[in-house]
């Protein structure tokens, strides 16, 4: 009991803490099972120089009983409850900077050694907003997210939908050796204007709707590849230097 009340919570808090390169407040325990804790609120707080933050309303670790008493190494699955984000666009454009620590070192304890290898959100609801439109945001509501850490290579996948209704499935890869990611984008009736918020484009679209499926390559945080296809319906576009808008349905191919 000693371990549990005492020793445990310290123990998860370092190693994601460490990955994350953000402290990282988990809750105190509220339920106890032969293989699960269940923890009340935790926190990824703002810092000075990040605006982002998460509030879960629980955190559930689960575990294998047998690794406590025979292994070495007891790996760690998180599952992150109803939790309610904010995430700020930095300057550079990119969204969350993590700043991942793919050593990955392990917190220890009486000789066991503590991984985190699975981390998952559940029922989520994040507010987004771009350094372009400070006026507008974009909420998105995660059914279901997860990320699973291995060796030299890291996958997720999210499931969510946006509060206009658009729906958006993505999965991806991350290679940490070669800091390389692989990411497949899938939308159905995803709103133009909800795009416009969170992407600056070169052309002005105001109106319709979208799906399709996007391959993305990334190469040292460049894009180094696009494949799929998008559909178009009743999209309205102006081009630069051109006046009138242009109205648009049917497909885009992109071929690397």
């Amino acid at each position: 009991w000693y371990f549990l009340t005492q020793k445990l919570i310290p123990l998860m808090e370092k190693p994601l803490s460490d990955y994350i390169s953000r402290p990282i407040q988990l809750g105190d325990i509220k339920a106890i099972s032969f293989t699960e804790i269940r923890l009340g609120e935790t926190i990824i707080d703002t810092t000075e120089t990040e605006n982002d933050y998460l509030i879960a309303e629980g955190v559930e670790i689960k575990f294998n009983p047998l690794q406590l008493w025979i292994q070495k190494n007891v790996t760690i699955k998180i599952n992150i409850l109803n939790p309610q984000g904010f995430i700020q666009q930095n300057k550079d454009n990119s969204w969350i900077q993590l700043n991942l620590n793919y050593e990955k070192e392990k917190s220890s304890f009486l000789g066991k050694y503590f991984q985190v290898d699975n981390l998952a959100i559940q029922d989520g609801i994040f507010t987004l907003k771009t350094i372009n439109n400070q006026e507008k945001v974009t909420k998105i509501n995660i059914s279901y997210a997860q990320i699973f850490f291995e060796e030299n290579q890291d996958f997720f996948e999210v499931k969510g939908a946006v509060n206009d209704g658009g729906k958006i499935l993505a999965s991806g890869l991350h290679f940490s050796e070669q800091n390389k990611w692989l990411i497949k984008i899938n939308t159905q009736n995803l709103a133009t204007n909800t795009i416009n918020n969170l992407i600056n484009l070169p052309v002005k679209v105001d109106s319709g709707y979208i799906k399709g499926n996007i391959y993305l390559n990334f190469l040292n945080d460049n894009l180094d590849n696009i494949e799929g296809n998008i559909f178009l319906n009743q999209v309205n576009l102006t081009l630069p230097n051109i006046p009138n808008v242009l109205k648009n349905e049917g497909e885009i191919v992109f071929d690397n």
